[in-house]
């Protein structure tokens, strides 16, 4: 009876402290898919194969993907396996670690920004190129490939296309430049004419001008030499009266 009663009171005494043991609830650290839209940026700017990362107080990250791989955007964009860069809001900087393909080039992209406030625009800087591309389409967490795809080939021949269509458009501004040269000269050359024809009129009238002048002169000393002798004539009886 002892044990039965013992029993009993061990056994309210362990459901007792079985539901009053507190719990805990686990805060589990945010996602980088969940830390990018508080920096203002779309979560789609990382593929799926994140498999861990580190944040500084700074801004300064890194993400570690599970391996290298590709996602199809406007452009191919290529991720290494390590991705480094400083975050804030708006924008990423001194970014290390992504790549799009751009006319068969890989080019890593240095900065990533929005605007602020939002549009529907984001801006990757490759080098000195600042390429605007539709935020939408980063919006979505995207699956990595391990490699390039047959059907990033159409995205290829499009850039072909482009490359040639910039060649043409280059071939035909070197054109505009060469007739617009052209035209640069011939009107030099009719501007030079004219000037020559302008000197030599000037020329002209300056040479006429001198010879007016000279005869003017000329004329004006005749006139002085026929006044002088007229007055000596008309002074001369005066001298005789007074016996000069």
């Amino acid at each position: 009876m002892a044990n039965s009663h013992l029993g009993l009171t061990l056994f309210s005494l362990g459901l007792f402290f079985s539901l009053t043991k507190p719990t805990f609830s686990q805060d589990p650290s945010p996602t980088v898919f969940e830390i990018l839209p508080k920096f203002g940026l779309p979560s789609g700017l990382l593929p799926n194969t994140v498999k861990s990362y580190s944040l500084s107080g700074d801004g300064s990250f890194t993400v570690y993907l599970e391996k290298e791989c590709y996602v199809e955007f406007d452009y191919l964009v290529y991720y290494e396996k390590i991705i480094t860069g400083k975050l804030s809001y708006g924008s990423i900087v001194n970014l290390k670690g992504i790549q799009v393909q751009r006319f068969f080039l890989w080019l890593g992209v240095d900065n990533i920004r929005v605007d602020l406030p939002p549009s529907d625009s984001i801006y990757f800087q490759v080098g000195w190129i600042n390429k605007k591309l539709d935020v939408d389409q980063f919006k979505t967490v995207h699956s990595c490939r391990a490699g390039v795809s047959s059907g990033s080939c159409g995205g290829l021949w499009k850039q072909f296309l482009e490359l040639q269509t910039l060649a043409n458009q280059a071939d035909e501004m070197d054109e505009h430049k060469e007739a617009a040269k052209h035209d640069f000269l011939d009107i030099n050359d009719k501007k030079t004419e004219k000037k020559r024809e302008t000197r030599l009129q000037n020329r002209l009238i300056v040479d006429e001008s001198r010879e007016d002048i000279d005869a003017f002169i000329k004329n004006f000393r005749d006139q002085l030499k026929i006044q002088r002798e007229d007055s000596l004539k008309r002074t001369l009886p005066l001298d005789d009266l007074l016996g000069v």
